[in-house]
């Protein structure tokens, strides 16, 4: 028979319990009520730092409080997304990550200062951008097929940049590599405008760069684009071939960025971020803005956008497996 002291026991462990859940309730209820910090674990201008200002702004209308950006770069974004983990599930700390951070990482990094599923709840995809493949108008590589030709002629002559080991640009590469039957020469700089220099002044073959850089050097007359790595043409760009479609069926990859809160963060606050964002990329204002920097606003629900996490986890583990690309602590 349970003894009176156990009974007050459960019963005072019941009364936490609920006070806990009462406590949650509220939060969630009032939330937000104050200022709202989204880490940004990379430098300011790139992408997933473009997009989450563009979005902070549209949340900090809508939730009447302001919304700041935490940029804190290094180790191909752990720095930040470590920092982010660690924050306190109350929803005022936020993560915006990317392809690199939680698509290629756990692939790439023998070890990691965060878990991607147990420290972080997926809210919303918010963007994807294909990369460039671009080529100097220098050298007489002006098209894929051109490309993969030169590349499976003499294996290892044919150079690529990045801007490092397990980069976006590398992945890509060593994707094509895979699926082509080619073997490129990687050469790895310290971030992406060195990466794409280096092409434009000829000293490496190709880079699949960031659509801003790129795109940048090609009106400067300094580079040629010979494909999209997306799926699709760009409504954009329609002139731009994607991979696929200039000779290597299948082929894909996109940079997309997401937004995430640190691992139990009330379901809630969750959801009221969740339907914030899709407000925030339905906004007119905000298109446009994300159309000019090359982004595509894409929004999911919760459960879509852990599922893409995941399956993007399972490919690009595989391509660095078959192209054993590891990078030790």
């Amino acid at each position: 028979m349970r003894s009176a002291a156990g009974t007050r026991v459960i019963a005072v462990v019941g009364m936490l319990i609920l006070a806990l859940l009462a406590g949650h309730t509220a939060a969630a209820q009032d939330y937000p009520s104050r200022l709202i910090r989204i880490i940004v674990p990379f430098p300011p201008g790139g992408n997933p730092d473009l997009a989450a200002r563009l979005v902070a702004h549209r949340m900090s209308v809508d939730f009447g409080q302001p919304v700041v950006i935490d940029n804190r770069p290094g180790a191909n974004g752990g720095i930040g997304t470590s920092m982010a983990a660690k924050a306190e599930a109350d929803g005022y700390t936020l993560l915006v990550a990317n392809l690199g951070v939680l698509g290629i990482n756990p692939g790439v990094y023998e070890k990691l200062a965060y878990d991607p599923g147990r420290d972080f709840v997926p809210i919303s995809r918010v963007a994807m951008s294909p990369l460039v493949l671009i080529t100097s108008v220098s050298t007489p590589l002006d098209s894929v097929a051109a490309l993969i030709a030169a590349a499976r002629s003499e294996p290892g002559r044919i150079s690529y940049s990045s801007s490092g080991v397990g980069s976006a640009a590398h992945m890509a590469a060593a994707l094509l590599d895979q699926m082509a039957g080619t073997e490129m020469l990687h050469v790895p700089y310290k971030g992406a405008p060195e990466a794409t220099a280096a092409v434009a002044g000829n000293i490496v073959s190709a880079v699949f760069g960031g659509q801003g850089p790129a795109w940048a050097l090609v009106a400067a007359g300094q580079t040629r684009p010979l494909a999209l790595s997306g799926p699709t043409r760009s409504p954009r760009h329609p002139a731009t071939a994607t991979v696929a479609e200039a000779g290597v069926p299948g082929y894909a990859i996109v940079d997309w960025v997401g937004i995430l809160a640190p691992g139990g963060t009330p379901d809630a606050i969750v959801t009221t971020l969740n339907a914030e964002v899709a407000r925030a990329l339905a906004d007119p204002e905000t298109r446009e803005k994300f159309a000019l920097q090359d982004l595509d606003p894409a929004p999911t629900t919760r459960a879509e956008f852990a599922s893409f996490i995941a399956a993007e986890q399972a490919k690009w583990a595989e391509v660095a497996r078959r192209s054993n690309i590891r990078i030790a602590p």
